[in-house]
């Protein structure tokens, strides 16, 4: 389907949709078991292994995908990044027993992001099984909602929770990195138990502040901006004076 965010008009952060290879989201509420796409690449996703009855719910005033903590997932076109890239997840754990993946790869099947057995570190994961980076990060928690950021830049990569960087800083890896699913790894079968508000990858390393914050809304940043009532007044003062003098 069509995006309405960077190529519709001035959205309100047009810097968030910079190099955007993707983002999804259930803006419109429940959408049967295909969760849109919004940038506008048409690659929305097919809902796995979910019933339309139970995949939604709303939590803290938005719309949110439920995932169960066994076997579903949402699959989308693969993603393949060879270069600098940021992966946005934002959601509100159900439960952190065990490993929970929130987005990987199944074609590629080394691929991940999520936590392995522990819930103060968040592992990353490319193509290349050898090269797990951990990041420490305070203890997460269920009940809370999370923005969980994972860029890379230049060579290194760096993860954020909230906006706070992990302690364990910058991580070397030039790997290439695959995504083809949000919530499940399939080598071994790691599923996250959460609402997930939205998930985005760009091409960039840089990611703005709208989306390093707590729980930025892809809705609210592609908000066209509002125009300033001195300004239209002043507007249309110069047409009037422009007309009468003509």
């Amino acid at each position: 389907m069509e995006g309405f965010a960077p190529r519709d008009g001035s959205p309100r952060f047009p810097q968030a949709w910079n190099e955007c290879l993707g983002a999804w989201a259930p803006l419109l509420g429940p959408t049967g078991l295909t969760l849109h796409e919004w940038s506008g690449t048409g690659n929305d996703g097919v809902m796995t292994n979910m019933t339309a009855s139970s995949a939604w719910t709303t939590s803290n005033g938005r719309y949110a995908m439920v995932m169960d903590g066994s076997d579903d997932y949402v699959s989308f076109s693969p993603i393949n990044i060879t270069g600098d890239f940021y992966v946005s997840t934002s959601l509100n754990f159900n439960s952190l027993s065990g490993n929970r993946v929130w987005i990987s790869s199944n074609t590629n099947g080394w691929t991940l992001i999520g936590t392995l057995a522990s819930s103060t570190v968040i592992s990353v994961r490319a193509q290349t099984p050898a090269n797990l980076m951990s990041f420490t990060v305070p203890t997460l928690v269920a009940g809370v909602d999370y923005c969980i950021v994972v860029a890379r830049n230049a060579g290194v990569v760096r993860c954020y929770v909230n906006g706070a960087e992990s302690s364990t800083g910058a991580l070397a890896s030039t790997d290439a990195f695959m995504f083809d699913n949000i919530g499940y790894q399939f080598t071994p079968a790691l599923c996250v138990s959460a609402k997930i508000y939205e998930t985005r990858i760009a091409a960039t390393g840089n990611p703005p502040m709208s989306v390093l914050k707590t729980s930025p809304s892809i809705a609210y940043e592609m908000a066209p901006r509002k125009r300033s009532s001195v300004a239209s007044t002043g507007n249309r003062r110069r047409r009037l004076l422009v007309g009468a003098g003509s």
